[in-house]
């Protein structure tokens, strides 16, 4: 009798023909032999489903369905109820498996029934270099600052069982709060020294126009974890979360976005939270580090006028310019309140 977990690797798509192939190519040319792909389409409008149906005609084990969707986790959640796998793979249609054997060097030992995920590398390809992205380092706290990149996991047909599916309200983060429920579920995560996939680093997780969705859906993704944990976690969790305060703040001194909002709806939340934003916020050499010329002035013409003051102040005190920041301060909330 045959023991080998099946597995469906799930692909989202809209207009995705210019990728596609690769895509279906690198999943085909598997030689581990139980699987199927599942391609979830939302009425493209391009040739992606010309290409889906002549290659489904070539391979048995893709399949497919197209329809009107409402985002990629709708699409994911669409393939999730459609899949006959123990195991699940969600694999964008501009990324592919790194290699031939990757799901039969993943599955050629038995994997514990406590493990719920599988965690492997990936290699991302961005515009102009590649990074090699190793996921050896987490626990249930990882995810109050950090995540893991979706191409790098594969997860149990049972933790959608048991936690449910992609959280649909969510637009750009609905993995990262799925892999915490499988660790709050109490899923254990297996680490596998192995490349999974070859992804894109173009889209929409890493496109600057979502920087704020993306910030403002982490920041529900923290209060979420702080709403399911218990008192003696919380100073742990809000010691993780100082890596991602610390990248928000950053941005909200590039950007000129969002830091009242954040502000209120991320420090607010906890007091253990409310101190690590004070170890940084404070930090003299974090406003060295952080303060640009572009950030101040499009804090002072649309962001918050205190977060430009204060990066013109440590302009000042970095560059020795006192005049030039003064002139343009003046110039820029001239344009603000006078425009």
């Amino acid at each position: 009798m045959n023991n080998s977990p099946f597995i469906s690797v799930i692909t989202p798509t809209f207009n995705a023909a210019q990728t596609l192939i690769a895509c279906i190519e690198s999943v085909a040319s598997q030689t581990y032999p139980y699987f199927e792909h599942w391609i979830i389409d939302g009425l493209s409008t391009d040739n992606t489903m010309e290409i889906v149906k002549e290659y489904a005609s070539k391979y048995t084990h893709l399949k497919y369905v197209s329809e009107k969707d409402t985002g990629i986790y709708n699409a994911m959640n669409k393939g999730i109820s459609l899949s006959k796998g123990d195991w699940l793979y969600f694999l964008g249609a501009d990324d592919r498996l790194y290699g031939n054997s990757v799901l039969s060097d993943i599955f050629e030992k038995s994997i514990n029934e406590d493990i719920g995920v599988i965690v492997g590398d990936i290699i991302i390809n961005f515009a102009n270099h590649t990074h090699s992205y190793k996921s050896t380092k987490f626990d249930k706290y990882f995810f109050a600052g950090e995540s893991i990149y979706h191409q790098a996991i594969l997860m149990s047909k049972k933790v959608f069982e048991v936690a449910g599916n992609f959280d649909e309200s969510y637009k750009i983060c609905a993995d990262t709060k799925m892999e915490y429920e499988a660790f709050r579920f109490g899923f254990q995560y297996l680490y596998v020294d192995i490349i999974i996939a070859s992804y894109s680093g173009t889209g929409i997780s890493s496109d600057s126009k979502y920087i704020d969705l993306t910030r403002n859906e982490r920041v529900r993704i923290i209060q979420h974890i702080f709403e399911t944990c218990t008192n003696n976690e919380k100073k742990i969790l809000a010691d993780n979360s100082k890596k991602f305060i610390k990248i928000w703040l950053s941005e909200v001194l590039s950007y000129g976005l969002g830091f009242y909002s954040i502000y209120k709806s991320l420090v607010q939340t906890d007091k253990n939270l409310k101190k690590a934003f004070k170890r940084i916020f404070y930090n003299k050499n974090f406003w060295l580090a952080n303060s640009s010329e572009s950030g101040a002035f499009t804090n002072l013409q649309k962001g918050s006028i205190l977060i430009g003051l204060l990066q013109v102040f440590f302009l000042c005190i970095k560059e020795k310019r006192f005049f030039y920041y003064l002139k343009n301060s003046i110039y820029w909330l001239k344009v603000r309140f006078f425009t």
